[in-house]
């Protein structure tokens, strides 16, 4: 589903990407189209780059923030039109060195082989470890071969 953009947004995209790729205005076209590729390319890759460091330097602050917040009981905070909050994001995966197959086996064994067709859907597999977690149900023989948890994650929105 997709939403119309008023004239203003477009043209507010626009002058975004304009500051983004350098002041060469987006709708136009310079002369040579391969080196505008390539200059853009290039810029995308800076802006990667970028992003790599930034993400570096965000996770001893995330995590100050984080115990900062659980001492303090914490979850949300807003500062410069933004709102920092703490997300908890579960993760179920198998554990290192532990073949799918046997997962499987263990799947059809506790009565979920519907779940598995050679392998096993991750996604459900998540789902219902989570289920079970939330209860303190997960079978012991999917604890031994799993690892999984819930962790927080600091989020930050527009206000």
């Amino acid at each position: 589903m997709s939403t119309q953009m008023s004239q203003a947004e477009i043209a507010q995209h626009f002058a975004e990407a304009d500051a983004v790729f350098g002041g060469q205005p987006a709708t136009e076209v310079k002369q040579d189209p391969l080196a505008r590729f390539v200059e853009i390319q290039k810029r995308l890759r800076e802006i990667d780059e970028e992003e790599k460091r930034l993400k570096l330097e965000c996770e001893p602050i995330q995590e100050w923030i984080l115990n900062d917040w659980a001492d303090k009981g914490q979850t949300k905070a807003t500062l410069a039109g933004m709102t920092a909050y703490v997300r908890m994001d579960f993760f179920c995966n198998k554990k290192s060195g532990v073949p799918t197959e046997t997962v499987c086996d263990v799947l059809r064994a506790v009565g979920l082989g519907d779940m598995v067709a050679p392998a096993y859907n991750a996604g459900k597999l998540k789902s219902m470890v989570k289920e079970w977690a939330e209860t303190g149900q997960v079978p012991e023989e999917l604890k031994a071969l799993l690892s999984f948890d819930t962790i927080p994650r600091l989020v930050a929105v527009k206000a």
